[in-house]
């Protein structure tokens, strides 16, 4: 026989067979008949030592509900129902209900309410409403249909203790307090409340989990009942709100070997539902049975997209629209002792599909031998893989090791560009990371926007890194580290960088270019032009990045098979190079002036001896300008069509010279730093 929920029982025990709403000898036989409807069940009894009238009241006392396998006793001290009536369709409406000294016992767990009281009932009729373990999610769906059928404007629970037994060992107590359900109608419940909540754990492994209040607003039965049909729907699918608003607060705890945490709150929003577009309540149902079903085992292993399907079909049918957490605080004493604190979490607009935004802030963590903080991250408009593209993946049955097919190769790689996320948009405030708090590296501010994509790429963006700080103590690891960073007189390294990107998907033109500023030391940029960046060439990476013994060597031959179709680099001194000529100087006991006027001069009778004529011709006199602080180093390379990329390094190691004809190579000193094209248009 399938079990008969408690919960169902403890609300079944209210609704009687329909009697008179005046006279209470008819009150009285309701209650009897009941009685005998439940001593009917296969394996129960029910019973009560009297059942009398008061007036407008029946009144029943030491009622016992009894179920043989599994061990289940539900006895009630008194049981009070004021004006009990007729209900259309069954069941039984009330003005009030009131059951005193109200204890369930199984073989593992215990609970007890001194008190329960509702208003104003108009209950269904729930004898024979069972929940099977076996089919947990139709029996929900079940539970939820029947019990939208119910109105309640108040009912009441001051409070519930309960002692469970795990099957590891120890022991479990939970404490209620404070339990309220308001305007239970029309197939929603207004409000639900508790508050304070105790869960203890006692044995060997101590913790204590207690959160002050839990609340519930606008919870709509009838949607989550839909949630869990097991009809098709293949109408409109209307979103509807299943909760308004939900929260708990005050949250805190205890664990092993001296772990605290606590949290402000967590709470949410606009939790809504949908009927299915494809129902999953049978799949879940065959799943969760797998376990005691071997006819169900075997199925899901024929289907292995079974699993995949039916959690795509629930996560698709709902949608949450806000969620936040507050302060976050989680400490540990002893050796290890360490902590975690994070000012505030959030997301919004969260569905299968998509994610509006997600922020986090106010992160510190402290760990022996580690430190980490985040003043604020955020990212927006985040979009997941497509589910359909990961059940499609999942039934390529791809094997547990060794290469994918031929054929599974070519259908991975059509599945790539539905199984890449993206994101719109970032940004991160006050990261610090390192050993310590002293010497952390540190990032003021990173952010990165992206234009859209085609494929898998985005089709242009720009990102930004400001205020990279590495401090003194990692510059100087070790003495020689030490001694050289002293010699050039850095006590930290700042940097601050600047990209953009764009690519034309059309025309396979990729475009990037970059500034970097290291705070008295030096000003770069680069910018660079390649050709060949197709569709089919991403295709064509994608299959090599399967070749498990090959796939590097076809990934990097095909980066080969690129085109240059130009190259720009410039370097500013901003003081590294006298402070270069500084401590080479003094490594050799010359005076610095003396030093670096001889090094200038010497300079194109050096490269003539490191290098080619060509090339020495090209770089000495910019070199020169330069190092004696005349403007800006350039390099450009414009050949007069698109370059291979595997031709200029072969010619760079054959014959040097010919890529300054090849490349188009220039070499020059000006007076103003060029900023790149690209980073000029955005």
């Amino acid at each position: 026989m399938r079990r008969l929920h408690r919960l169902n029982l403890l609300l079944a025990i209210a609704c009687l067979v329909p009697g008179s709403a005046v006279a209470s000898p008819a009150g009285e036989d309701l209650f009897r008949q009941f009685l005998q409807k439940v001593d009917a069940l296969p394996q129960w009894s029910a019973s009560a030592t009297s059942i009398i009238s008061e007036e407008d009241e029946v009144v029943a006392a030491a009622v016992t509900f009894q179920r043989a396998d599994p061990a289940l006793t539900i006895t009630l001290d008194t049981l009070r129902m004021t004006d009990p009536a007729e209900r259309p369709g069954g069941g039984f409406s009330a003005e009030g209900l009131a059951m005193t000294g109200v204890e369930i016992v199984t073989e593992r767990a215990t609970a007890r309410a001194p008190e329960v009281s509702a208003e104003n009932l108009s209950l269904p009729d729930l004898i024979g409403m069972e929940f099977d373990d076996q089919r947990p999610f139709a029996s929900l769906g079940a539970l939820y249909s029947r019990l939208a059928e119910g109105a309640v404007s108040l009912a009441e629970v001051p409070k519930i203790e309960m002692t469970v037994l795990p099957r590891e060992g120890g022991r479990t107590h939970f404490t209620y307090e404070g339990l309220k359900v308001t305007g239970w109608a029309n197939g929603s419940v207004l409000r639900s409340e508790a508050g304070p909540i105790t869960i203890e754990t006692r044995g060997e492994k101590p913790t204590r989990l207690r959160l002050a209040t839990a609340v519930g607003e606008g919870i709509d039965l009838l949607s989550l009942a839909q949630l869990f049909s097991d009809r098709p729907d293949s109408g409109a699918r209307p979103w509807r709100s299943a909760v308004k608003n939900f929260a708990y607060s005050g949250i805190s705890g205890t664990g092993e070997n001296g772990f605290t945490f606590s949290v402000a709150e967590i709470a949410g929003s606009e939790l809504a539902v949908r009927p299915p577009a494809e129902p999953f309540v049978r799949a879940l149902d065959e799943l969760s049975a797998l376990p005691k079903d071997g006819k169900a085992r075997a199925k899901a292993e024929d289907d292995p997209q079974a699993a995949t399907k039916a959690v795509g079909a629930l996560l698709s049918s709902i949608r949450l629209g806000n969620f936040r957490i507050g302060r976050i605080l989680a400490e540990k004493t002893g050796e290890e002792a360490g902590s975690l604190e994070i000012g505030g979490f959030a997301l919004s607009d969260l569905s299968l599909a998509s994610l509006g935004s997600m922020t986090l802030s106010g992160l510190s963590v402290h760990a022996p031998g580690g430190y980490g903080a985040l003043e604020a991250f955020r990212l927006d408009k985040l979009s997941f893989p497509e589910l359909s593209a990961v059940t499609e993946l999942v039934g390529l049955g791809l094997p547990e090791s060794g290469e994918p097919s031929a054929e599974q190769k070519e259908a991975i790689a059509e599945l790539v560009p539905r199984l890449v996320p993206r994101l719109e948009s970032f940004s991160i405030k006050g990261l610090a990371l390192g050993q310590s708090e002293a010497g952390a590296l540190r990032i003021a501010s990173l952010s990165g926007n992206i234009d859209g994509y085609k494929g898998i790429l985005p089709t242009g963006g720009t990102s930004e890194i400001s205020g990279l700080v590495i401090p003194g103590l990692l510059l100087r690891s070790d003495p020689k580290a030490a001694a050289f960073f002293d010699r050039l007189g850095y006590d930290q390294i700042r940097i601050d960088m600047q990209s953009a990107s764009n690519w034309q998907a059309e025309s396979g033109l990729s475009q990037s270019a970059s500034t970097m500023r290291v705070a008295d030391v030096a000003d770069m940029s680069a910018a660079y032009g390649l050709a060949g960046v197709t569709e089919q060439w991403i295709r064509q990476v994608s299959l090599a990045s399967m070749d498990q013994e090959n796939g590097n060597l076809k990934s990097i031959g095909l980066l080969m098979g690129l085109r240059l179709e130009s190259a720009t680099l410039s370097i500013t001194d901003r003081s590294i190079v006298d402070r270069g000529f500084a401590f080479v100087a003094a490594q050799q006991n010359q005076p610095e002036e003396a030093f670096k006027e001889q090094t200038v001069a010497a300079l194109p009778f050096l490269l003539a001896t490191m290098a080619p004529p060509e090339v020495a011709n090209l770089v000495a006199t910019p070199l020169q300008d330069f190092l004696n602080g005349k403007g800006t180093l350039v390099a450009r390379a414009r050949p007069g069509e698109p370059m291979r990329i595997d031709e200029i390094l072969f010619a760079a190691k054959s014959d040097p010279a010919s890529l300054i004809d090849l490349l188009g190579l220039e070499v020059s000193v000006v007076g103003t730093p060029p900023v790149p094209e690209l980073l000029q248009q955005r």
